[in-house]
């Protein structure tokens, strides 16, 4: 089954990063953008700090921002999303970056003293997707990993949102925000993952038919239903076959795993018969008392009572007129087992 394709409005919503200063969170930010279907990245200002892979970080210059190079240590955590940083803008300020915008959301986990309502990804997304199908641009912007968003900043947009989590320790890292985020979006697109799914096709009435047949001619060869209501018990599995909604292959399992089951039966019923083709020793008239009796009497009565007490039991449970407690089964089967069979006419 082929993917579906990722709506196009989503273009229409940016990602900005202002001030960023790890080179690897740019990297996985991009990363988390592309994984939600949004390829529109901003970077403000990036103020990159030393790290481990990059001890000479680039400086940023704002009167050269077109020219700014990311290190190659963003592009290695950017994984398979390195055209999301070739294509993103580098601009000097906020208002730049925000200059084409309807809708601008300021990322924050502080209090504010603003005006504007504070609102999660889920409540907020709605009308971010509605902005973007009608043609608007929406940004989305994320602060510097320490400081966050300043005041300055936070009032340049005209929405406040947060992510909520435990208020007694919310330490987001800002590529793992900017994938809650970005997750919430493409989630409520309405785009299934269909991809995913494996391709089956229904069985049909007369295919489900057909197998449960099948299945009860095995059970006739095996002698299934000695002392059993075997009409009931075929209702059942009508019933059983019909909630679980099998697929042809599940049909074809089964059939093949029955005509195995029914030709072992066949083999072993041969096995048993004596044979007339070869002359062995004389039978001793012990051997004869030892081999007639494989299954004694006694057990044998004692099996047929347990199949009697088991449809007696279902029986009950298929037939009352609300749930039976195991412990009402319990006391069924007790008493059924205290009745003493009726001697049988010969």
């Amino acid at each position: 089954m082929s993917a579906p394709l990722v709506p196009d409005y989503l273009d229409r919503i940016h990602i900005v990063l202002s001030r960023t200063s790890h080179p690897a969170n740019i990297g996985a930010a991009a990363r988390a953008m592309k994984t939600m279907g949004l390829s529109r990245l901003t970077l403000v200002s990036p103020n990159l700090m030393a790290t481990p892979m990059t001890p000479e970080p680039p400086v940023f210059r704002p009167e050269a921002a077109a020219g700014f190079q990311l290190p190659e240590e963003s592009f290695i955590l950017a994984s398979g999303a390195a055209d999301v940083l070739e294509n993103a803008r580098i601009v000097a300020d906020l208002d730049e970056a925000l200059a084409d915008t309807v809708i601008s959301c300021a990322l924050t986990s502080r209090r504010r003293e603003l005006s504007a309502p504070l609102q999660t990804p889920r409540e907020l997304t709605p009308e971010l997707l509605q902005a973007a199908k009608n043609g608007f641009q929406v940004a989305l912007v994320f602060g510097n990993e320490t400081f966050g968003l300043s005041i300055d900043e936070v009032q340049r947009c005209n929405r406040l949102l947060t992510i909520s989590g435990n208020p007694a320790y919310f330490s987001l890292n800002l590529a793992q925000a900017v994938q809650v985020v970005c997750y919430e979006i493409f989630s409520q697109t309405g785009v299934r993952m269909t991809q995913l799914q494996a391709d089956s096709a229904p069985a049909t009435h007369a295919q489900v038919a057909g197998m449960v047949a099948h299945l009860e001619s095995v059970m006739q060869e095996l002698d299934f239903f000695r002392r059993r209501n075997g009409e009931r018990m075929i209702r059942r599995l009508h019933s059983l076959f019909a909630r679980a909604e099998p697929s042809t292959e599940d049909i074809d399992l089964l059939r093949g795993f029955f005509r195995t089951v029914s030709k072992r039966a066949g083999q072993a019923a041969l096995a048993t018969q004596p044979s007339h083709s070869s002359k062995g020793p004389t039978m001793t008239q012990e051997d004869k008392h030892h081999t007639c009796d494989v299954t004694p009497a006694a057990e044998m009565e004692a099996e047929e009572r347990e199949l009697i007490i088991d449809d007696s039991v279902a029986d009950l449970i298929e037939y009352a007129d609300g749930p039976i407690s195991d412990a009402e089964i319990e006391a069924e089967r007790l008493h059924l087992s205290d009745i003493k069979p009726k001697p049988e006419d010969h």
